[in-house]
């Protein structure tokens, strides 16, 4: 346990659990890493789509891009899933932050 004073207010002073600020911050860091992760997930299959619609694609390049596309939607909602399902699950009180 750590004791922090409160800012404004020289009588308040908190007990705060380090496991609690170091799950904060790595749930902070994994949300900011998912969502960095989906964004360039996303631009990838947005510029495949792209390369899709042109007409000097044949009907074998379409349907590997189409698969690739395919792939890459499924590889986001992987991400999306884990990410969510992290919070959705109570913590591990055996896990050990320090």
């Amino acid at each position: 346990m750590w004791l922090v004073q409160m800012p404004g207010d020289a009588e308040a002073t908190v007990a705060v659990d380090r496991t609690t600020i170091d799950r904060t911050a790595i749930d902070r860091t994994a949300m900011e890493f998912q969502d960095r992760l989906v964004s360039h997930l996303f631009e990838c299959g947005m510029k495949l789509a792209a390369v899709l619609s042109r007409d000097q694609v044949d009907a074998e390049g379409r349907r590997g891009l189409q698969e690739v596309i395919h792939e890459l939607d499924g590889a986001i909602r992987t991400v999306r899933h884990a990410a969510f399902a992290r919070f959705e699950r109570e913590p591990d009180p055996s896990y050990d932050f320090s």
